[in-house]
């Protein structure tokens, strides 16, 4: 009996410290890497989708969530071109017009919806070190600059895919339909 009390001393001595069974230790550096990568491929869909130098406020920020995953946001003005006021629209110029041709708040907001889902898709693989059960999640807060009430003004749509379902589409194991279906987005 007290040969197996001091197997089972030494076996709980040898683990790591702060680490629980089958939890492995994580790599910052990498983890670090793997999210300017994201963030950097956002940072691009973003940029080519919204090209209004002012459309993005600041680069997307990324965080690690330990028992969650990985949660990039970031700040969207649509409609930079059209200044509001009490009276009417008055439309930026022509060169601004231009540069962002002129869609509906909802199909700006869907757009976003598509192309971050297509960035979980493409570059949701990027993360090496997150187990299948974690998950990576895209926090956008859009604020529509034409929008003169200010209930109706700012939208926030958080979209999340499993480490699991990403990996998954990776192998081609699930269509591209079916990882959208899986994409859970909460948008208010």
């Amino acid at each position: 009996m007290r040969c197996a009390k001091l197997l089972v001393f030494v076996l709980l001595a040898s683990l790591p410290s702060g680490a629980a069974l089958g939890e492995q230790k994580l790599n910052t550096a990498s983890l670090k890497r793997n999210t300017q990568i994201f963030r950097g491929a956002v940072k691009v869909v973003l940029k080519e989708n919204f090209p209004h130098r002012f459309a993005l406020e600041a680069e997307p920020l990324a965080t690690y969530l330990q028992g969650y995953g990985i949660v990039v946001s970031f700040e969207l003005f649509i409609n930079r071109p059209d200044i509001p006021t009490p009276f009417s629209r008055e439309v930026g110029s022509k060169e601004a017009k231009a540069a962002q041709p002129h869609r509906s708040k909802e199909e700006q907001i869907d757009l976003v919806r598509q192309k971050m889902i297509a960035c979980l898709a493409d570059y949701g693989s990027a993360f090496k070190q997150l187990s299948s059960h974690d998950r990576i999640a895209i926090s956008a807060h859009i604020e529509d600059r034409a929008e003169i009430d200010e209930a109706k003004r700012r939208s926030v749509m958080v979209l999340s895919a499993s480490v699991d379902d990403i990996q998954l589409l990776a192998m081609r194991r699930i269509t591209s339909d079916q990882f959208q279906e899986r994409v859970h987005v909460l948008r208010y």
